[in-house]
């Protein structure tokens, strides 16, 4: 019984030694990509669907889809700004329904372009030609309330800090926020790597598509979580999850009378780095 007691003992020592150490330490959070730089994930997105009129559900849908991405530094302007592209490609995507379930070929390929900074503020993006008009303010508004934006300096495990954006839409303005927060610092796929959570909210504008007869518009609310898991000495994403629930508030043009309607949406993703190739 004592010899148990004592590697008992030992262990929880070792275990604390290890939170102490984990506390003590602080880490730079910033992205350190060199031209040339090419990094190669997949990203496995999940969609529950559902459309509400009038206390009813009227159509549900799910979808599933596996995008290959790659993200290339293709220049840095100095010190604090780098230039990325990212290319997006899907060949299927799994549809569900309450009655089937079916498999089509999509042939998306997307790619973006921009300046960023290394603590991961976005400057400017260029969407595809190929996104459609009334996609892009949707797209913009993710981009800039969704991306988390690094705290300066070396910071340790426990730190917390908070994003606010204004958001402007037709009928009001409104704030939203997002809180991240370092929570350890582990081994992941290879790296070195802090974990920062986050939980927020983000609101974005629906625009109708100029050849809708019923011009469907609203906003979606998006609340959402999720964990980075950022390999801060070579300084990039290894592993992101996140789940958002949006909530959209809908309208639409019927007969002359303006309907109103809701979508929801339970959305999941992994986002995973297959490999490295190039950079210093």
């Amino acid at each position: 019984m004592r010899k148990n007691t004592a590697i008992l003992c030992l262990c929880l020592a070792g275990l604390l030694l290890t939170v102490c150490n984990q506390g003590d330490k602080k880490v730079s959070l910033r992205y350190k990509f060199t031209p040339g730089l090419k990094l190669y994930y997949l990203e496995s997105a999940k969609t529950n669907e559902r459309i509400i009129e009038n206390g009813t559900i009227t159509g549900s849908t799910g979808y599933t889809v596996d995008y290959d991405i790659t993200i290339e530094c293709v220049g840095i302007v100095d010190d604090t700004v780098l230039e990325v592209s990212q290319l997006a490609r899907a060949d299927s995507a799994t549809f569900v329904t309450p009655d089937s379930t079916w498999t089509m070929a999509v042939n998306f390929a997307r790619t973006t372009t921009g300046r960023t900074l290394t603590n991961g503020k976005l400057l400017n993006i260029n969407l595809d030609d190929a996104v459609p008009e009334h996609r892009r303010a949707y797209m913009q508004a993710w981009n800039q309330q969704g991306t988390a934006v690094f705290p300066s300096g070396e910071r340790p495990v426990g730190y917390s800090w908070t994003q606010t954006t204004t958001v402007v839409l037709p009928d009001e303005t409104m704030e939203t926020s997002t809180t991240y927060t370092i929570t350890a610092l582990v081994r992941e796929s290879g790296y070195d790597c802090a974990v920062v959570e986050y939980e927020g909210l983000l609101i974005l504008p629906v625009q109708p598509k100029e050849d809708d007869p019923e011009q469907r518009r609203g906003s979606d609310r998006v609340e959402g979580s999720g964990k980075i898991y950022f390999a801060y000495e070579p300084g990039f994403v290894v592993r992101q999850t996140e789940k958002r629930r949006i909530q959209g508030d809908r309208k639409r043009n019927v007969d002359g009378d303006t309907v109103s309607y809701r979508v929801e949406q339970d959305y999941s993703v992994v986002f995973q780095l297959q490999r490295k190739e190039g950079g210093s």
